[in-house]
């Protein structure tokens, strides 16, 4: 399989076969890693929606703004303002 991959990646005519079977392939393994990556992604979002309610914390964005415009718990951002405060949370 990973010669056909290659094979099509690299623009060359293979039989329709071996197309069909690569396509096949493909299909299950995106089917199999679907869930994996689409937790990822989700994971990666949420990651950034946080890094960016801390640099709008820093500044000095309240928190009542911030849970108003952001699906972050309310619990989260003061616990990140606490941090930045440098007081424990």
């Amino acid at each position: 399989m990973v010669r056909v991959a290659k094979t099509i990646e690299k623009g060359k005519k293979v039989n329709a076969l071996s197309e069909e079977l690569y396509l096949q392939w493909e299909m299950k393994y995106r089917g199999s890693r679907k869930k994996e990556v689409d937790a990822e992604v989700k994971k990666q979002v949420q990651n950034h929606y946080y890094e960016l309610a801390r640099g709008l914390l820093s500044d000095g964005l309240s928190v009542d703004a911030l849970e108003k415009r952001m699906k972050i718990p309310r619990d989260d951002l003061l616990r990140m303002q606490a941090e930045l405060n440098g007081t424990p949370a």
